[in-house]
């Protein structure tokens, strides 16, 4: 007995998911191969530092685990390092660092974290970053950037810029951690090249 076999003939909305899947594959593969992070994607931030240091206008304020402002505090910056980031080629100086640190007319927040953390983002970089340096009312904060250091000290390449950073500001000045010396005029507006 003979049968007819029915030679299926290709459907072009097969080629078309076929073709769209190994493109979404690529695509997630190339990125995560670059970045060695496979949750590259993942938005959200939620890492527990264990000492934030907030260089007030010349004046070092510790906020250490005991204090009441250190839960709520770790929740607003990882609030505002969730969502999106972007990544920029602008590193930070020893001499800005140094500047962060002790100028009076500036306000800074480094966040400590006990081992390093690292920062989802479409790039290689932040993988390693065991301080993060955020400028709040200093050179570079008018564009919400931050930067990172690891254990050894090094700068890490480049910096992150957040969405915004004025619930951190908000929240250091509604909680009389830091408020601004009165005269001073802010130097947010400087984004003096490093």
């Amino acid at each position: 007995m003979y049968t007819e076999s029915k030679v299926r003939q290709p459907s072009v909305w097969g080629i078309i998911g076929t073709t769209l899947v190994f493109i979404i594959v690529t695509f997630y593969a190339v990125i995560s191969l670059n970045t060695r992070d496979l949750l590259w994607f993942w938005p959200k931030f939620e890492n527990q530092p264990d000492r934030i240091l907030v260089h007030c206008y010349g004046e070092d304020v510790e906020i250490t685990a005991a204090s009441q402002n250190f839960n709520p505090m770790s929740d607003v910056i990882n609030d505002t390092l969730s969502g999106e980031k972007r990544w920029d080629p602008l590193s930070l100086s020893e001499a800005t660092y140094d500047e962060y640190r002790t100028s009076p007319r500036m306000l800074t927040l480094e966040v400590y974290f006990p081992e390093p953390v690292r920062i989802h983002t479409q790039t290689a970089f932040f993988s390693n970053v065991h301080i993060l340096v955020i400028p709040l009312d200093a050179r570079h904060s008018a564009h919400n950037t931050l930067f990172g250091r690891t254990q050894a000290g090094d700068q890490t390449a480049g910096s992150l810029h957040v969405d915004s950073l004025d619930d951190l500001r908000a929240y250091l000045y509604t909680h009389a951690i830091c408020h601004p010396p009165s005269g001073l005029q802010s130097d947010q507006g400087q984004d003096l090249t490093d």
